[in-house]
């Protein structure tokens, strides 16, 4: 009986440590995939700011392509925490007013 037992705890033991090691490669492979959505929005909002910029006709300052990179990175990671209400909203934007403020300026 004690070595039907000690299969068995063997057993459970195995399939404990690979359930783990899934649900640990699981949740870095989301991490991932959330800074690749933000580096695209990052990316993107960026691209934006240069095309209006160069259609004012007038120089203009912006930020480089990582400060937006992190405001996406900081705004996904809130909205996979659940509910985002209007307090963390002005939070995010405070933070990003922060960071745009802590590049230096130069003029396009």
């Amino acid at each position: 009986m004690s070595t039907a037992f000690a299969g068995f705890l063997g057993a459970l033991i195995g399939a404990g440590a690979s359930l783990l090691g899934l649900l640990i490669q699981q949740q870095y492979q989301t991490k991932r995939e959330r800074m690749k959505i933000a580096a695209d929005l990052g990316l993107s909002e960026y691209q934006s700011a240069l095309e209006l910029g160069n259609r004012s006709g007038r120089a203009y300052v912006i930020p480089p392509v990582s400060a937006y990179v992190v405001f996406h990175a900081r705004l996904l990671e809130e909205m996979s925490k659940g509910k985002i209400d209007s307090e963390k909203i002005k939070q995010l934007n405070m933070e990003l007013e922060e960071l745009m403020a802590a590049f230096p300026k130069q003029e396009m």
